[in-house]
């Protein structure tokens, strides 16, 4: 299926300006809660709270080992990334469609099917990986019925004091009557956050925390 065809089959989502702004207030309440975090973080993982289900190049996956309310999962995300940073941003930056469809097919190839279905925000020169709007992706998985979500996405960067460069990346799943869930999908609730900090010229912290069911 072209790219125009997959364009044409994602519906038109128009956000209210109360709407959005309510998005971005829950979306700017994970971000600090996460950033607050990851600030205090000393390098030590609670293995006794903490399960360790998956490691990749530095950087572990954890989850909780007690679910928390409606069978939401707790996970947590440590660890550093050989490479620069902007080389990793612009891995996981995507402001339209054909972005988020072709960067799924190299990173995420379970993703077989993605949208922006609205921006709000976009890269600038000024505002160097800035975005925010709503996104779509389904998700395949063997031995069990596909999965598919829909989240308020918002990324962007920030230097610090010390002249270091720190991106941050959230999404948080909403309901919206021009998305629903896709017949023989079940719809996956998610709230993550992420922080991707220079470290040095060739390496980047990263950090997530968040749930879903």
């Amino acid at each position: 299926m072209s790219l125009h065809n997959r364009r044409a089959e994602h519906p038109t989502v128009n956000l209210e300006l109360q709407q959005l702004e309510h998005y971005h207030d829950n979306a700017e309440e994970a971000l600090s809660e996460t950033i607050s975090a990851y600030g205090k973080l000393d390098g030590k993982v609670d293995t006794t709270r903490w399960k360790s289900i998956r490691a990749r190049n530095g950087v572990r996956l954890f989850r909780a080992r007690q679910l928390i309310r409606d069978g939401q999962t707790p996970l947590l995300c440590v660890g550093t990334l050989r490479g620069r940073f902007d080389d990793i941003l612009e891995g996981l930056y995507c402001d339209s469609t054909e972005e988020m469809l072709l960067m799924n097919a190299v990173n995420c190839p379970r993703l077989t099917d993605s949208a922006v279905l609205y921006a709000v925000q976009k890269n600038t020169m000024l505002d160097a990986y800035a975005f925010t709007g709503i996104k779509w992706a389904t998700i395949k998985l063997p031995m069990s019925s596909h999965r598919d979500l829909c989240y308020f996405d918002k990324m962007g960067m920030v230097r610090q004091q010390s002249g270091k460069r720190m991106a941050y990346h959230t999404m948080q799943s909403v309901d919206l009557p021009e998305c629903p869930q896709k017949v023989k999908h079940k719809r996956v609730h998610v709230s993550l956050s992420y922080v991707f900090e220079e470290l040095r010229d060739d390496l980047v912290g990263v950090y997530m925390q968040g749930e879903m069911n």
